[in-house]
């Protein structure tokens, strides 16, 4: 019989905490909250810093598009509380979707994406004995988001000589809509096994969308700069396997698959047109080890591999599949559960539909989190 201590088998579920590169998702569900044996509340912040640019090809003029991601930070928070022998709750609050993208220099400069999504998953746990259980619940998702195309983009993208046609702006304001979350597990407590397969609900959002450009100055006869319009477009649904068991006393072996249905997104306004459309679904690999040190110390690490999504990516997302190293340690004082960890990832090489190549691009990040037992 393998032994595991609670602060333990936490810490080996902290991979949620660490980011998919895919398009822009951000921050997965957190399965570990769903699944605590304890009643607690957490609060995790985590910083991104991007090293993250691309080299414009001759035919653009050359040179660096100069930083084209902003550091992100995000802030989680959880809760898990039991509310009869069979049936728990846990909430959480968490950024499944971000993108920052701010080209900085040469043919770019100035166009920008930023498109957030918070979200709010309520999830109940139905637990029949201690291997089965079945676990759903809503989510509430409010999706905001604002892009500017340059004029030299904007130019090449309608077939023109570049900087002949005006830059655009793109506010799509923001628009709250409800998901769902359901999925089963079958676990084996004595050895720490749990296998999960969870389904997550596509989002439908609806946006009212101001653009303002000179173009629509020039085609309104100077009657204004300004056009409203209806965008929808879909946060795809996914389908999570999520695997752990113990390997040897004190040891934990974690492995989990996600797929994502990107090629159902589309975003769009009626002046700048089609913004973004991606051909493939996203498939994240994560596989991981944990180690338990005394009953108040453990370790994790995790390995994670993305598949790309499409042969050449949009400016407005430059980024499409990646690799990365994961670490975290954890320290139980008392009720408190204190974690700590590092990120390292390697984007994969990409070129634009401009040409414009991105290259031996990283991405690093810190989480801290505290967990307080009650």
């Amino acid at each position: 019989m393998n032994k595991f201590n609670m602060p333990f088998v936490c810490l080996a579920l902290l991979a949620p905490f660490s980011a998919s590169a895919a398009v822009y998702e951000f921050t997965p569900y957190d399965l570990s909250l769903v699944y605590s044996d304890k009643e607690k509340v957490n609060l995790a912040y985590s910083s991104y810093r991007y090293n993250f640019n691309g080299d414009y090809s001759t035919s653009l003029g050359g040179g660096k598009t100069g930083e084209s991601f902003d550091d992100t930070k995000v802030y989680t928070l959880g809760l898990h509380k039991q509310l009869t022998d069979k049936i728990d709750v846990s909430a959480q609050l968490y950024d499944p979707y971000n993108l920052n993208v701010s080209h900085q220099e040469g043919f770019y400069a100035g166009t920008k994406a930023l498109v957030e999504t918070q979200s709010l998953a309520l999830t109940f746990k139905y637990q029949f004995n201690e291997s089965y259980s079945l676990i759903a619940g809503p989510t509430i998702n409010k999706t905001s988001g604002n892009m500017t195309i340059n004029s030299n983009i904007a130019s090449v993208s309608a077939n023109q000589t570049p900087g002949s046609v005006p830059s655009i702006e793109a506010d799509f304001g923001s628009d709250t809509a409800l998901g769902y979350i359901a999925g089963a597990s079958f676990a084996i407590p004595d050895i720490a096994l749990r296998a999960s397969l969870v389904f997550q609900s596509k989002v439908d959002h609806s946006f009212n969308v101001t653009e303002t450009s000179d173009i629509i100055l020039s085609n309104t006869g100077g009657a204004t700069d300004t056009a409203k319009s209806g965008s929808d477009f879909i946060l795809p649904q996914a389908i999570i396997f999520d695997f752990q068991t113990g390997i040897a006393e004190g040891t934990l072996l974690t492995f989990s698959a996600q797929w994502r249905e990107w090629s159902d997104q589309v975003i769009s306004s009626s002046v700048a047109g089609e913004l973004a459309t991606y051909e493939k679904d996203a498939m994240t690999y994560k596989l991981g080890l944990a180690k338990q040190f005394s009953d108040e110390a453990g370790a994790y690490i995790l390995y994670i591999h993305e598949e790309p999504l499409e042969e050449k990516v949009n400016p407005l997302a430059p980024n499409d599949g990646y690799r990365g190293i994961f670490l975290a340690g954890s320290y139980l004082v008392d009720d408190i559960n204190l974690i700590a960890a590092y990120e390292y990832a390697v984007a994969k090489d990409v070129e634009d539909d401009m040409g414009t190549k991105f290259e031996d691009n990283v991405i690093q990040g810190v989480t801290f989190m505290a967990e307080y037992y009650f």
